[in-house]
């Protein structure tokens, strides 16, 4: 066996001088350096700072598979030795670091997105109607005779018109009927249920079924006006409810010349459109006059979009 010092002059006189061993920049796209250089597992990182840019890297003027080679032939302490001999020169004559290959870093934790809830919607906020200047303020009293009296219209306005009734069953206007004296001896009685208040008055049915002559406005406006001496702020007349077709043909005539003498009147309140020209079967209790359930709340319900309400 020779010595070994021949191994190594051997290997040392067959491979290129160390000097020619130089650093030179490496290639610039990803494509040329995966064609011209072909990085070894075990070669560590070199960064530089030497050069221009930090992405050039060292490589061998000679092709590291003919060092790989010569490598294997020669015993491991040499190659060892050869390949200790070659990075401390290299990394001498450019000024580079040389590091290790980076471990493995663990991989970074995921973050976990906490989840989102849904927006809430808000409620939209109740839209509030202002009253036209020209509109009369809500009624706070309504005087009537059978067909406000009871479980009527005037007491199902809505949740947002409960206006106090004073009711008479078969009071008349200027003649006294089965309901005692007429509106004009009842004045101080009517104002003392809501003083100072707003009154809506639907009377004129009694009147129309003794064959009272209609009267004109100025008849009415005098019963206003007594309503307005005793206390009252304001007073506004309501149309009447027809009759039945079981009724004479004077009575259901009266009781449109009532309603146009009324709609003639200051801030008249007109209900006509709640029921038909006379009452059908199913808006009446039998009797031609008073209203049944269906017919109440067909009034109340046209009376409540008035300015009643």
């Amino acid at each position: 066996m020779l010595p070994s010092r021949i191994y190594v002059n051997n290997f040392l006189m067959s491979r290129p001088p160390i000097d020619n061993l130089r650093p030179i920049p490496g290639p610039r796209s990803a494509q040329d350096q995966r064609e011209n250089h072909r990085p070894v597992a075990s070669q560590p990182v070199r960064r530089c700072r030497n050069f221009r840019q930090k992405r050039d890297r060292v490589v061998f003027t000679t092709p590291p598979e003919r060092i790989a080679i010569v490598l294997r032939q020669q015993p491991p302490w040499v190659a060892r030795a050869a390949v200790s001999i070659i990075i401390a020169t290299t990394a001498a004559g450019c000024g580079c670091s040389v590091t290790p290959p980076p471990a493995n870093r663990p991989p970074k934790p995921t973050t976990t997105t906490r989840p989102t809830s849904p927006p809430t919607t808000r409620p939209p906020k109740p839209t509030t109607t202002t009253r036209p200047p020209s509109l009369p303020p809500p009624a706070d009293l309504i005087v009537g005779d059978s067909h406000t009296s009871g479980n009527s219209w005037a007491r199902n306005l809505g949740p947002n018109c409960r206006p106090a009734v004073w009711d008479r069953y078969g009071i008349a206007v200027f003649v006294d009927a089965i309901g005692g004296p007429q509106v004009s001896g009842r004045v101080e009685e009517i104002v003392a249920t809501r003083p100072g208040g707003h009154v809506v008055i639907m009377l004129g049915t009694n009147d129309a079924l003794m064959s009272q002559p209609a009267p004109t406005r100025a008849d009415l406006d005098g019963v206003s006006g007594g309503l307005i001496a005793a206390g009252a702020v304001s007073v506004r007349w309501a149309t009447i409810p027809p009759l039945g077709n079981d009724k004479t043909v004077l009575q259901r005539r009266l009781i449109d010349e009532w309603n146009l003498a009324i709609l003639q009147t200051t801030n008249a309140i007109d209900l006509r459109g709640a029921l038909g020209p006379t009452l059908d079967a199913h808006e009446q209790i039998g009797d031609g006059v008073h209203l049944s359930p269906e017919g109440q709340r067909a009034l109340a319900q046209a009376a409540s979009r008035t300015s009643i309400c």
